[in-house]
């Protein structure tokens, strides 16, 4: 854990598969489950942009909802 927190605070912007890597060069055999488990655990997580889903894009337009009013009784009415 302290090995993986140093080269955390060096790149904090390595996931668990690039740490793993970086363990293995200085000698340690570990896999990279083990990894991303110890990573969970300490809080850890990878900074990098993730992608922006809830902004709204300008160009697609925004469709009504038709069925708000429509009981549906029997299969396949819609």
């Amino acid at each position: 854990m302290q090995v993986i927190h140093g080269i955390y605070l060096e790149r904090p912007e390595c996931g668990t598969r690039l740490i793993t890597d970086m363990i293995y060069r200085d000698g340690y055999t570990v896999n990279h489950k083990r990894v991303r488990r110890l990573m969970k655990l300490m809080g850890l997580e990878a900074i990098y942009q993730k992608p922006n889903l809830i902004r709204k894009q300008l160009n697609n337009p925004i469709y009504p909802y038709l069925l708000g009013n429509l009981k549906i009784n029997r299969r396949n009415e819609v």
